[in-house]
């Protein structure tokens, strides 16, 4: 199980525990949504930081889907940070086997100076920790040891671990199919040479159905 909230607390960096202490001291509130309003304040701002990276992200439809039958059911969680006035950023945590898994976060990039990516990466940890969770997992990061994310998630007490997946194939040729359609699901999605509705129905396919 995760560490003692204290003891976590003291893994942090000077630099992020002075952070979430600005961030606090500023009046940023974090908390759970609960209502699919919530969740479309979210995807407001994720689509904003799709469009500081030129990158298209995933439909609101998807979304939706992602509210209906993961977080409704408990197997997802966003977590929300406002100053009271609007939503400056969100995570979505996956929940399975008493782990939790850092899906999507996105930001608004004129509120970072209040910092509410630090306070919300903390939130997290602390809710893990008191839940019981076994481990937070930050999801992937470039392998350059000493890049930005790296060093964002290290600076919160992470710990890199490579990992490897390996796959059976029960029907070997749709199995190559259904990969290849998944791996190249962005350029199918952005792609003039294909329809919308094959791009929709890859995400219900391989990923909730």
């Amino acid at each position: 199980m995760l560490q003692d909230v204290d003891l976590l607390w003291r893994d942090l960096a000077g630099q992020v525990r002075t952070a979430v202490r600005k961030a606090k001291n500023q009046g940023l509130n974090v908390y759970r949504a609960t209502a699919r309003e919530e969740m479309c304040d979210y995807f407001d701002i994720y689509q904003s930081t799709m469009e500081r990276h030129n990158r298209k992200g995933l439909s609101r439809q998807f979304f939706d889907l992602l509210y209906d039958r993961l977080v409704r059911n408990q197997k997802a969680m966003i977590l929300l940070v406002s100053d009271r006035s609007r939503v400056l950023a969100g995570i979505i945590l996956l929940l399975h086997n008493a782990k939790a898994y850092w899906w999507s976060g996105a930001s608004l990039e004129d509120s970072w100076k209040m910092r509410p990516n630090e306070l919300l990466l903390w939130h997290a940890i602390e809710w893990a920790s008191k839940s019981g969770m076994c481990s937070l997992d930050l999801g992937p990061t470039p392998a350059e040891p000493d890049s930005g994310l790296n060093l964002f998630k290290r600076h919160f007490g992470a710990q890199r671990t490579d990992l490897l997946r390996f796959t059976r194939p029960i029907r070997p040729s749709r199995n190559l199919i259904a990969t290849t359609l998944v791996t190249n699901y962005r350029s199918i999605s952005e792609s003039q040479l294909f329809p919308q509705s094959l791009a929709n129905w890859l995400q219900r396919r391989f990923w909730f159905d």
